[in-house]
Formats: C-alpha cells, structure tokens, sequence
C-alpha cells in the first residue's frame, strides 16, 4: 500500500483533540509513517496533543501522531543548509545544532551533490507555499534540475493545490519538449481552475505549434474572455494557416469585443487581408482558399 493511501486510511480514523501549548513549528515537513510507504511531504498546519493537523497534497488531513514515526523539517539543497532533523515524532530538538561549512564570505558551500528524489518531491509540494522566497526557491531548483525532476511535474499536474499545478505546468512549458511534454501540458487546458489554463495556454505557446489541435478544441471551451485572448495571440504568434479557419468560426461565435478584436487581427496578420469585422468577407475568404485547396 503506498503512503498516500496509508495517511488517507489513518486520517479517516483520527478523532479530535484539544490545541497543544507547544510542539513542532508550522511548516513544511517530510513525514514518515509507522505503517511503511515512502517518505510524504506535507504542510504542517497546526499541532494538537495527539494529533498533527496537515495540508497534503492540496487536503488538509489529522494524522495521529502514534502514526508518525518520523517528522523532518524541510531545507532544500538550495538553502546551503542541511535540513533540520525533528528525529521521532514529537521530538523538535533532535538534530539541533549541526553547522554547515562556509566559504570566506559567509557563504554556505555548496555540497556538489545531484538532489535526492525526496528533495525534488519537497521542492514540488513547496511551490504551493505563500512565502515567495521558499517557492521561488522550490521552483530554481525544479528548474535547474528539470530532467530528475520531469515526472514528478507530471504528477504534479493532477496535485490538489492550483497553485502547484499551475506552477508545474508553466515549468514544463519553459523547460519541456514537444515530444516529452506537451501532452501532459495539454491536459491543464481543461483544468477547473482558469488560472491553470492560462498557464497552460502559455506552456503550449511555448512549446510550439504541434499544440494547434489541441488550442483549438480549448477555445471551443473557455469561458474565460482574457484566456481565450491569450489563446488566440498564440495561433497568431504561431502563423500557421491551420490557426485560419478556427479563428473566422471563432468569429462568427464569439461574443466579447475584446476576443473579436483579437481574432480580427490574428486573421489579418495570417492572411495579409484587411476585412475588419466583416464576418462574410472572411467566411468567402475561407471558402476560396478551402476550394482552392481541394
């Protein structure tokens, strides 16, 4: 049985509890469990006597601390320091004073180590976090170390925060290929959250036009005025004459001025014709070429 489902089975067991006067800090913590799996990472919400209350995954959950065999303060390898060691559950001091080398200028040394896999997951669930510095730490790391860290992004597209899915999907635009990525990337285009699916529009215009199919099918969806804005610039930037004919039935569609506008000039700058919001002009125009093309 893995962790996730081992912690889902404990949570669903554990009861209420009065606030603790003291305990661990809040934060983000790898957690081990006494019933095996691998390592968890998690956002410590609060502490109770018997109960750690977290946010895994996007769901906060109470796990009873008899559960826990272990619980470590994260640090990623990026912070030049070594992470805190909490030891058993319930024991915040152990692991406390250990010091790292420094250079000259107060600097830590880096250790020259790959991170861990472990590592990598911690920096995935990290940039879900509202400290900007800790996310944007997350996210160099994930950046510098994105072949490692590519399936975990993927996994990290279905992650119950929006902000962690956003940020992955963003990330696999910059740093992604076509043939590796853009399928997964693709998935966030019908992703509840419109934020997401801006993303992912810009993760597919990045990636290139092999998405063309795919941006399609999303404008034929989006609620969203200034993502479906940002749908059409991408067909626009793009130019591929493919983008032609979904833009003049966006047209004949479309409801928003700001969107008609948009599709006006992207059709413009494919065609090199100038016929305005003349909706008939284009439809003739798509005609021809089609019968042209036949």
């Amino acid at each position: 049985m893995s962790g996730a489902r081992v912690l889902f089975g404990i949570c669903a067991a554990t009861c209420l509890a009065a606030p603790l006067r003291g305990g661990q800090a809040p934060g983000w913590y790898r957690v081990e469990l006494a019933a095996g799996g691998e390592p968890l990472t998690v956002k410590l919400v609060s502490e109770e006597p018997e109960v750690f209350v977290l946010s895994f995954e996007g769901s906060i959950l109470r796990v009873e601390k008899k559960a826990v065999k272990t619980i470590k303060r994260i640090a990623l390898p990026e912070d030049g320091q070594a992470a805190p060691d909490a030891g058993k559950a319930g024991n915040p001091a152990a692991g406390a004073g250990r010091a790292q080398a420094k250079d000259a200028g107060g600097r830590a040394k880096a250790s020259g180590k790959r991170p861990s896999d472990a590592a990598l997951r911690d920096a995935v669930e990290l940039l879900a976090s509202t400290d900007e510095a800790a996310s944007g730490r997350a996210y160099r790391l994930l950046t510098q170390e994105f072949g490692a860290a590519r399936p975990h992004l993927h996994r990290a597209l279905k992650h119950g925060n929006s902000r962690v899915r956003m940020m992955a999907v963003k990330l696999l635009g910059e740093k992604g290929s076509v043939k590796e990525d853009l399928l997964a990337a693709g998935t966030r285009l019908s992703d509840p959250e419109a934020q997401v699916r801006r993303a992912a529009v810009g993760a597919l215009r990045a990636l290139g036009n092999a998405g063309l199919p795919a941006l399609v099918r999303y404008l034929e969806t989006e609620s969203v005025a200034s993502n479906r804005k940002a749908a059409v610039q991408t067909l626009k930037i793009w130019n591929d004459a493919q983008a032609v004919g979904p833009l003049v039935h966006l047209l004949a569609r479309e409801r928003d001025a700001g969107v008609k506008n948009f599709a006006i000039l992207a059709l413009e700058s494919l065609t090199g014709q100038k016929y305005g919001k003349d909706l008939a002009a284009w439809q003739a125009y798509l005609g021809k070429t089609k019968s042209l093309n036949s």
